[in-house]
């Protein structure tokens, strides 16, 4: 990202249930995360 010039905005973590096969946004981004980057 930093060689390309981009930016990071925004990060969030994400989960999923594999029982309920739902998805979740949280704030913990250990393991899944989503990165929004803008140039």
């Amino acid at each position: 990202a930093r060689h390309s010039d981009l930016t990071l905005k925004s990060m969030i973590g994400m989960t999923y249930n594999p029982f309920t096969k739902t998805y979740k946004l949280e704030s913990d981004v250990s393991v899944n995360y989503l990165c929004f980057y803008q140039k």
